[in-house]
Order: structure tokens, then C-alpha cells, then sequence
């Protein structure tokens, strides 16, 4: 009976340490500037979304960082992208970026996250 009980320990044992992170929580890792804008995004200091597309168009439906509501996009390096849609090319400096969050250096705002949705 003192076997049976000291197996079962361990294996409650080996089943609560190895049970450390919740299965549903998607892991977050970042990759290249280009890879990680792909997706939707809020601007946090007026809640404007986003969307960076996989074929390098933008939608900017409230004209928030390009006075466009739709065009192109690049990256330039690490540290910046580029809007661009007619007569307009608007660079974008980056703080930083994680998988869900990119900093953008904004004039008027200065270091402004942008949280993926």
C-alpha cells in the first residue's frame, strides 16, 4: 500500500510541474519587421485599427498615420516602414517591436504603441 501511495505522489507530482502553462495562451515569438506587421492593429493613443495585408497594402480607415485610407507598405530595415499611396510616402520610425506590439515613433506623440488585435 506505501508503494502505491508513493507512485501515485509521483505521478501528481509529474503532472502538476509539467502542466505549467495554460495550452490555450498562443506563444509569442517575434520574428522580422515585415512578418510581424502582418495583421491588424490598434494605435492606443486614439484606438484607430489598422491592417497591414500580406501583399503589402494598408487599410488606415481614419487616416490616423498617412492621411490615407489605403496603399502600400514596406519595411526599411528593423527600425522603420513606409506608407505610401498617391503623392504621398509617409517613413514611420520605431521605439521597438514584440509578436503583439510595435512602438511607433510618432511626431506631436512621441513613443506610441500599436497592440495587435
Amino acid at each position: 500500500m506505501k508503494k502505491q501511495i508513493t507512485v501515485l505522489l509521483a505521478i501528481l507530482f509529474i503532472i502538476a510541474t509539467s502542466c505549467t502553462k495554460d495550452i490555450t495562451e498562443k506563444e509569442c515569438v517575434k520574428k522580422d519587421l515585415k512578418t510581424t506587421l502582418v495583421g491588424e492593429w490598434k494605435l492606443t493613443h486614439n484606438g484607430t485599427i489598422l491592417s497591414f495585408n500580406d501583399d503589402m497594402t494598408f487599410e488606415d480607415k481614419s487616416n490616423s498615420l498617412s492621411e490615407c485610407a489605403s496603399g502600400k507598405w514596406k519595411t526599411l530595415g528593423e527600425t522603420k516602414f513606409e506608407l505610401s499611396c498617391p503623392g504621398r510616402f509617409i517613413d514611420i520610425r520605431l521605439s521597438s517591436f514584440t509578436c503583439d506590439t510595435v512602438v511607433l515613433i510618432l511626431p506631436n506623440y512621441g513613443n506610441t504603441p500599436m497592440i495587435r488585435r
